[in-house]
């Protein structure tokens, strides 16, 4: 039962995931704060999805007041065999306990591990001294031998010793960007990933949920530190600086992880315009619409509280009693999956159930099933359970049982289409979850195009140095030309000047500017080419990625249009099978207080 509510949360949190990246990706949601959110209460629904589930299998809700789990009125044990006294019973190979064992251990070992992270972590945070300096307050800033590298442990900051070296830039950049995750709570955050890591590690979600939060966290911060820096190049030379240190405490929140810090540097020389800071009202709208979602896909139905067994055999003859001189044999161990179908009509009246071997048809809460399950090792046969005026009755009348039974046999049908639908909505969940992946793959190839625009921006550097070694020389050639222009200058200052002096003076000084302004447009063509051709390749790129996003745009909405189909399908039979569980219910009722009064109902003990 744990294994199928733990498969079945990883499952709908990875739909989970899917619709919140669609819709992150449609509403072009460009800010890293934003998308941080959006990704933290995703985890958090990932990490409750247990209890949702629980919680929306225990009280019922649904349109028109039914909801049913299928397959409905499903018996899946044949009628009782006798098993000989002398007839050895070999006991079958649990393989569920066996995988419940091996999930814990792997579970064990992962909480151990971050957990002695986090000892160790708050041991060097402990025996880190607090710094006491101006651009300190308000902050707990502490240093330690034992960090390589700055880092945020809690709400404090950690610094190597080498920060006494740093220049003022430096400082006011690293410090920029660990306030920051320290404002956001970026380590609590990532503290929770790695225990849903933890916990489901047989989740894909769960790894690429952890590294999407920290790759958010340190684009976020890079944010906030290029505001207060102002010079992307400057601060991509910290982050290379510090990337090449010492490691990091491996509970904290370290500013240059060598994992990140090449697509990080990139993105900040890519010169991009950073988004602007989002208002408040975008992440009250952000949280509404995951929470919207997260109630859709925790409570879509409640077919996680069913163990998935063989498919349902047809049902069969209700069984005759036994005779009561004849004794009841003993029957074999349970072994079959246990089929129940759930009613409830709000609770207007008193609680009932069909029990049909293994099978239970009710109305009314776990406290109910319970106490109407607890009969059955008594009770040779299918029977009525029922509570009137606070008591409870019993009805074994064959007739009586059969005419019940009959009252819900059209909701099989029902029941049987809703499996279909519910299936075929599984499958499509499945679809979208894989266009999803799809579309984050389309997203992430962009490193390629900064290769491409790191070679170009090499190919400017060097060129811009040969620019410089070669204007050095040109620059001392014009220097003689200016001198001679000046002592020609000086010698004809006070003197009357014919036309030619003058032409052969204009003609010197358009020699020298002429001399100047070839070498410079002839370097600057070469630089504009090279831009022209970085610029061609990019917008290549850039096309190619929205064909392809556009083609899984289409998909997913074909997808969209389907589970709306079905969806309408759904609600059509849900409205069916409340009309119908309603009459059936109002005619049991009946039948219970003809029960009463006839002697076919008697007390339960």
């Amino acid at each position: 039962m744990m294994l199928n509510i733990l498969v079945e949360s990883a499952l709908r949190s990875l739909v989970l995931a899917a619709a919140v990246g669609l819709g992150l990706w449609m509403f072009r949601v460009r800010s890293s704060r934003l998308q941080m959110t959006a990704w933290t209460m995703v985890l958090a629904s990932a990490l409750l999805m247990p209890f949702l589930m629980r919680w929306r299998a225990i009280e019922i809700h649904p349109p028109r007041r039914v909801a049913a789990t299928v397959p409905v009125l499903a018996r899946t044990l044949g009628a009782p065999r006798v098993v000989p006294p002398s007839e050895p019973v070999s006991k079958p190979i649990d393989w569920r306990a066996i995988a419940l064992r091996g999930y814990a251990a792997v579970v064990a070992v992962l909480l151990g591990r971050l957990l002695i992270g986090l000892s160790l972590t708050f041991l060097l945070w402990h025996r880190a001294r607090r710094i006491r300096e101006p651009w300190a307050d308000g902050c707990d800033v502490r240093e330690s031998d034992a960090v390589g590298a700055p880092a945020t442990f809690g709400s404090s900051i950690l610094l190597p010793l080498s920060w006494r070296d740093w220049d003022a830039v430096q400082l006011k950049a690293v410090i920029a960007h660990e306030r920051a995750h320290v404002t956001w709570g970026d380590f609590f955050v990532q503290l929770a990933g790695k225990a849903h890591q933890s916990i489901f590690w047989f989740s894909p979600l769960a790894w690429w949920l952890q590294t999407r939060l920290v790759h958010l966290a340190e684009a976020a911060s890079d944010e906030a530190a290029i505001e207060v820096v102002a010079d992307r190049a400057s601060y991509a030379e910290i982050l290379l600086g510090i990337a090449r240190g010492a490691g990091h405490p491996s509970a904290a929140v370290a500013m240059a992880r060598p994992a990140t810090v090449k697509q990080r540097v990139e993105r900040i020389l890519s010169g991009a315009v950073l988004p602007a800071s989002p208002d408040w009202w975008r992440y009250v709208q952000v949280g509404a619409i995951v929470v919207a979602v997260v109630g859709l896909v925790a409570g879509s139905s409640i077919r996680a509280q069913q163990e998935p067994g063989p498919p349902p055999v047809p049902p069969r003859p209700p069984a005759e009693p036994a005779p009561a001189a004849r004794p009841q044999a003993p029957k074999e161990p349970e072994t079959g999956e246990v089929h129940n179908w759930w009613w409830s009509s709000d609770k207007r009246g008193d609680a009932y159930a069909i029990v049909s071997g293994d099978s239970l048809t009710m109305s009314g809460s776990e406290k109910d099933a319970r106490h109407a399950r607890s009969f059955r090792g008594k009770i040779a046969g299918d029977y009525l359970w029922f509570e009137h005026d606070g008591k409870e009755y019993l009805v074994t009348d064959p007739a009586t049982v059969k005419h019940a039974q009959e009252l819900f046999r059209p909701q099989e049908e029902l029941g049987r289409k809703q499996a279909e639908l519910g299936e075929q909505q599984a499958r499509l969940g499945e679809e979208q979850a894989l266009l999803g992946q799809r579309q984050a793959e389309a997203s992430i190839r962009m490193p390629a195009l900064d290769a491409d625009a790191k070679t170009t921006h090499d190919q400017l550097l060097a060129l811009q140095n040969q620019l410089r070694a070669e204007k050095l020389a040109d620059l001392a050639n014009s220097a003689e030309l200016l001198g001679k222009l000046e002592k020609e200058l000086q010698v004809a200052k006070g003197k009357d000047l014919t036309q030619e002096t003058l032409s052969q003076l204009q003609a010197e000084a358009s020699e020298v500017q002429s001399k100047f302004s070839e070498d410079f447009a002839s370097k600057l063509s070469e630089l504009q080419s090279q831009m022209g051709d970085l610029q061609a390749r990019l917008g290549d790129l850039q096309a190619r990625v929205g064909e392809k996003q556009a083609k899984l745009g289409a998909e997913q909405s074909v997808l969209g249009d389907k589970q709306s189909e079905l969806g309408e399908q759904q609600s059509r039979l849900g409205e069916e099978q409340s009309r119908l569980a309603e009459k059936a219910s109002r005619q049991l009722r009946q039948m219970f207080e003809d029960c009463l009064r006839n002697g076919l109902a008697h007390p339960a003990h």
